[in-house]
């Protein structure tokens, strides 16, 4: 047991550092802990931050329990979440909720289309600024 203890301690120190240090890249490989091909690599082509913002969005868009139905049109699709009765339409890879036109990041509803279309890499989500 006591292994363990002083283990648990040593990562609780690596991460207390780790968070403090900003501007740098993930070195952990998170994306081996989710199925998606599609992180491999995300993670080099953003800025630590940006793509901290991406993780918490996305795993937002796991938990949040959303549903994709058809919108108005044909290219218009409805994200909606079971837990309440907010939905949010997305046309032309544009989320009403405005989070991308705000921060330049992917909101949750957005990733949840794309993990669900598979029609775009998550890079192409970004805008230009945020990709190194």
């Amino acid at each position: 047991m006591l292994p363990f203890i002083k283990n648990m301690l040593a990562l609780d120190e690596t991460l207390e550092v780790n968070s403090r240090e900003t501007n740098r890249l993930y070195i952990e490989p998170v994306e081996k802990f989710f199925a998606d091909f599609r992180i491999n690599g995300l993670r080099k082509q953003l800025c630590y931050d940006v793509f901290g913002r991406f993780l918490e969005n996305y795993i937002k868009s796991m938990k949040d329990e959303l549903k994709l139905n058809n919108g108005d049109s044909p290219d218009e699709k409805i994200v909606s979440t079971t837990r309440s009765s907010y939905t949010f339409r997305i046309s032309k890879w544009k989320c009403e909720c405005c989070e991308l036109e705000k921060t330049g990041v992917p909101c949750p509803h957005l990733l949840f289309y794309c993990k669900e279309t598979s029609s775009r890499k998550y890079v192409e989500l970004f805008r230009p600024r945020w990709v190194q």
